[in-house]
């Protein structure tokens, strides 16, 4: 996994809550299992009011929502749309999701993609569009070369675990579409997008053209051909370019009819194997975002506070657990090392996650105090303690 991209913890919070209480006799594994259990409670209650404001927000911009909307004066849904947007990106930021600027979004879009069609998708048509990403994966895909003839080719690529769109089109009163979606290499970002224009590259063109055109000459060579020169001549005649007289009989007309139906017909088989074609290249778009999509618009909002809240848990019962266990101070940097090295050997994932501010989060809530440049866990009895005091203001509070 690419260092840069690997800020979430991969593990399940069960799978790294179970993994630490087996290694630890009994009285300390309940005891843990304890601060697992309040720590799930209080970010419920946190992500709670977050998801309360959010969903209030989103009611006046939800596509699927067309009833009992409030009516908003521009201004008001100019400003309405900008809180939303920034909110969401903070979302996002806590699910350990990172944004791509627009000339990220821009480069991969005009990359080569690596699935087998083009697809042409404007900018400039949205008023507002976030693009964020989570994990990133080096991967090595071996395909075909011209169907399978002449051998194969090995394309290295980026691939991201999660990438979530959260956009609105450049319409007057346009609503704010959310979407998530997984397993999306870098260079495909574009399909993701809506209504992206699908287009033929050289290869499909000449696939279909060179064809067309060596059929078609064949129908001019074999039926048209006698006729054409007949009809040049009685052309040439009446324009005055010949002086001999052309005479047009039943037979020729017949032999004239008879090749413009098969000019016809080759040029309708032609224009359907070209529909064909974009039929095919559309069914490619379709099943690819429908194996890839995971939710949309308020689904999606619940997974994303869902995801944030598990987030932090893991982060924050990390730190706890294992400057409790070392029962000495710590620097960020130690942790940061014992954490991610525990991770890989127990759990087989790797994470580069924000120790510092995993650690501030755990002196908010009275687990660790700071100690010198070092940390000190709070003894665990006086952290259920400092935890139950915590879950009764964050009640009190909302």
């Amino acid at each position: 996994m690419l260092e840069e991209e690997s800020q979430y913890i991969t593990a399940s919070l069960g799978d790294i809550a179970q993994a630490c209480t087996q290694q630890h006799d009994t009285q300390y594994g309940d005891a843990l299992s304890t601060v697992e259990r309040q720590l799930r409670t209080y970010y419920a209650l946190r992500f709670r009011s977050d998801s309360d404001h959010l969903k209030s927000l989103y009611r006046h911009f939800n596509p699927t929502v067309t009833q009992n909307r409030a009516e908003l004066t521009p201004d008001e849904r100019s400003a309405l749309k900008e809180a939303f947007f920034a909110q969401m990106s903070g979302l996002l930021s806590a699910a350990n999701y990172l944004e791509l600027s627009m000339q990220e979004v821009q480069r991969a879009i005009d990359e080569q993609a690596l699935f087998d069609l083009r697809v042409s998708v404007n900018l400039s048509d949205y008023d507002r569009l976030l693009v964020f990403r989570r994990g990133a994966t080096e991967q090595v895909l071996t395909v075909k070369r011209w169907f399978g003839r002449f051998g194969e080719r090995r394309m290295e690529f980026v691939n991201y675990d999660r990438v979530a769109l959260v956009f609105s089109k450049n319409t007057r009163g346009s609503d704010i579409h959310i979407k998530l979606f997984q397993n999306v290499p870098r260079h495909d970002i574009e399909i993701l997008l809506p209504e992206p224009q699908v287009k033929m590259r050289l290869r499909d063109k000449l696939m279909i053209g060179v064809p067309a055109v060596a059929g078609g000459a064949a129908v001019l060579l074999t039926k048209l051909a006698p006729t054409l020169l007949l009809i040049g001549s009685l052309v040439a005649f009446w324009l005055g370019l010949s002086d001999k007289s052309v005479t047009i009989d039943q037979g020729a007309m017949l032999a004239l009819g008879a090749g413009l139906l098969a000019l016809g017909g080759h040029l309708w088989r032609q224009f359907g194997a070209l529909k064909n074609r974009r039929l095919k290249f559309l069914k490619v778009l379709t099943e690819n975002l429908y194996f890839k999509s995971l939710d949309n618009n308020s689904g999606a909002i619940q997974q994303l506070l869902d995801t944030a809240s598990d987030e932090e848990i893991k982060e924050v019962f990390l730190v706890y657990h294992f400057l409790n266990q070392s029962g000495k101070p710590m620097s960020s940097c130690e942790l940061d090392t014992m954490i991610e090295d525990w991770l890989g050997e127990e759990l087989n994932c790797s994470s580069n996650f924000d120790i510092l501010d995993a650690v501030n989060k755990a002196i908010g809530l009275g687990l660790v105090t700071p100690h010198a440049d070092r940390y000190i866990a709070t003894e665990i009895t006086c952290a259920i303690a400092q935890l139950n005091k915590a879950l009764h203001e964050e009640v009190f509070t909302h």
